[in-house]
């Protein structure tokens, strides 16, 4: 998908997050998608947006509880069909 851009404020050297669409409307876009497209002369570069719920730290996480003899008492009381799913069709509690 390309974009035309008009000479007075859309395109590579435009100052503003707002971009005309090719029916002319104006929309909004982010400063940092803005800035990316500004410095790659209109095309799409590498920047990815994160959600603030994703996890920022490069370290594993650490759980509470230990998760290995969770799941195996889990799946010991729910799981009496043994195909390590608990549905339905098991005959265990329905919690």
């Amino acid at each position: 998908m390309s974009h035309k851009y008009s000479q007075d404020s859309d395109g590579p050297n435009a100052t503003g997050p707002e971009q005309k669409t090719r029916s002319g409307k104006r929309r909004s876009s982010s400063i940092s998608n803005h800035v990316a497209l500004s410095e790659n002369q209109g095309k799409a570069s590498g920047v990815h947006r994160r959600g603030s719920h994703d996890e920022t730290t490069p370290a594993p996480r650490k759980f509470i509880v230990a998760v290995d003899s969770t799941l195996k008492a889990l799946l010991a009381g729910e799981d009496t069909d043994g195909d390590l799913k608990i549905t339905v069709e098991d005959s265990g509690p329905k919690v």
